[in-house]
């Protein structure tokens, strides 16, 4: 089922005590800044080559998408999955790598592992960080997009060579790179709950995200690029970017030497390094605003509720922070932020 088979549910169903994923996902739907976001998503996907299209649209587009590197799974490889992660000095929690690899909710039938929440219900990483609202994930990627384009146009400017960078790869890259927080953010009426862990020294999504795109078949070309959002390798043996790989093939039980994600080198391995990398790893990098933008639009919008007419809850924050995005509350004066909170209910 694809997101938009559910507006018209979620619109006209009532708000439960709690704040849930269904809540999260109506109000990025009625939010023209969400709206955008998923548009340029969509435009993107759409002119992607063949072999990257279907699956991208599948993965983040339908609602209830199966899991691919789920696939035929039972609780033994499950087992030996963690196990070989923490043999291989890859995790050191062996319990919350299970968690976040398949202890946060799904959706089964009997066929596969299914996604239980709609993709534009997800915020765009764990609370008091970035796009981290209703919605969040969808405006998190589509600033990516832009700004990976306009690397990639500067940087062929600069170096004389505008055929430099594959657009198609890069565009993928930065689609994929967080398709996991599907999975490991979901929400309650606390706010973000996160199954988050660390695997090979980073984020868990990030080296889910990439056992995906590995499950799903997409080129290595692909995988390589992605691989490249939370460090560009130094060089062709960069051993923290070589574990993700590693930790990510022993997730989808597949041979990464086999798949062409590795090269076997005297003692270990070798990867390559393509062009798109660098400019996919700089074009994840708006955190730096965009995490104390949200923290201060937060701030904001809790001193001035009441004097809006509303309670500081969760469900008013997340709306006004959907809506409008947190970036905007960060150059506003209080009289300024003050008008747009009077203003939402009538929105």
């Amino acid at each position: 089922m694809r997101w938009y088979g559910l507006v018209g549910l979620l619109l006209i169903a009532p708000a439960s005590a709690e704040f849930s994923d269904s809540d999260a996902a109506a109000m990025a739907v009625a939010s023209p800044a969400v709206t955008q976001s998923l548009k340029t998503i969509e435009t993107t996907i759409a002119v992607l080559p063949d072999g990257l299209r279907a699956p991208t649209r599948d993965g983040l587009l339908v609602t209830d998408t199966c899991i691919a590197y789920r696939k035929a799974e039972t609780d033994a490889t499950r087992r030996a999955v963690v196990d070989e992660l923490v043999r291989q000095g890859l995790v050191t929690d062996a319990a919350a790598a299970t968690r976040s690899l398949y202890g946060y909710p799904v959706k089964t039938d009997g066929t596969c592992v299914h996604t239980a929440a709609p993709f534009l219900a997800t915020p765009g990483s764990e609370e008091d960080s970035h796009h981290s609202w209703p919605g969040g994930l969808a405006d998190h990627i589509a600033f990516n997009l832009h700004v990976a384009h306009d690397l990639a146009a500067r940087y062929g400017a600069v170096t004389g060579n505008p055929n430099a960078y594959d657009r198609g790869t890069l565009d993928a890259a930065v689609l994929w790179h967080d398709w996991a927080k599907r999975l490991v953010l979901h929400w309650s009426d606390k706010g973000v709950v996160s199954y988050e862990s660390t695997i090979g020294g980073t984020s868990s999504h990030h080296v889910i995200g990439l056992a995906e795109a590995m499950a799903r078949g997409l080129p290595a070309e692909e995988v390589m690029v992605q691989v490249c959002a939370h460090q560009a390798p130094s060089n062709d043996h960069d051993a923290k970017v070589i574990g993700w790989i590693r930790a990510a093939a022993i997730i989808t039980r597949i041979d990464p030497v086999a798949r062409g994600y590795l090269k076997s080198a005297s003692g270990g391995y070798t990867l390559t390094v393509r062009p798109e990398c660098r400019i996919h790893n700089l074009s994840d990098g708006n955190w730096v605003y965009a995490v104390p933008a949200a923290q201060h639009a937060k701030a904001i919008i809790a001193r001035l509720a009441p004097q809006a007419g509303h309670k500081d809850d969760r469900h008013f924050l997340e709306q006004a922070l959907s809506y409008y995005g947190g970036e905007r509350f960060d150059l506003l004066s209080d009289a300024e932020a003050l008008k747009l909170l009077r203003e939402l209910p009538k929105k």
